[in-house]
């Protein structure tokens, strides 16, 4: 998927703090998809990183409704992690 790591790198470095913000966006930006796959354990427990991803998707979802005036329900599943928006 066509950006799917710099997505991903958006995501992941909003969570962490200035200075490990930007080690994290200067690895990112130095690996390759398999190295970043590899590598996220580094920063991250594989928990936090699917809560990042739940989180974002409600953003997106909330985002959606905002600007269209609907409302939208949800059940995310991000690997072993169930998020609900409007359930």
């Amino acid at each position: 998927m066509a950006g799917s790591k710099s997505i991903l790198t958006s995501i992941l470095a909003s969570k962490l703090s200035p200075a490990e913000r930007s080690r994290f966006i200067e690895w990112s930006n130095g690996v390759t998809n398999e190295e970043f796959d590899d590598g996220l354990s580094l920063f991250f427990k594989i928990e936090e990183v699917q809560d990042a991803i739940g989180d974002y998707a409600i953003e997106q979802i909330q985002e959606i409704e905002n600007h269209c005036n609907i409302k939208i329900s949800a059940v995310i599943r991000v690997d072993g992690s169930t998020y609900k928006y409007r359930q």
